[in-house]
């Protein structure tokens, strides 16, 4: 998609947010922890983050915050 043509790395690609996610790096509770070892995309899935927004911010963070608006390149579908 555009994200990805403009440098932001797709969630389910090698590299990507699931693939290297490390659940035991996020607040989170024990069974979320494993929620999430056994189904990366569960950080994202609404059972979790009602109860628990932590882990969903804290993965997102850089990007939320900014930090990869240096690496992704400025798209015309984003203006």
């Amino acid at each position: 998609g555009v994200s990805v043509s403009a440098g932001i790395p797709d969630f389910r690609s090698p590299g990507g947010m699931y693939d290297t996610l490390r659940p035991e790096l996020l607040t989170a509770n024990g069974m979320e922890r494993r929620a999430m070892k056994a189904d990366p995309t569960s950080v994202v899935s609404w059972d979790i983050f009602r109860n628990n927004q932590l882990p969903y911010l804290e993965l997102r963070r850089p990007f939320i915050m900014g930090v990869l608006a240096n690496q992704a390149d400025r798209q015309d579908a984003y203006q």
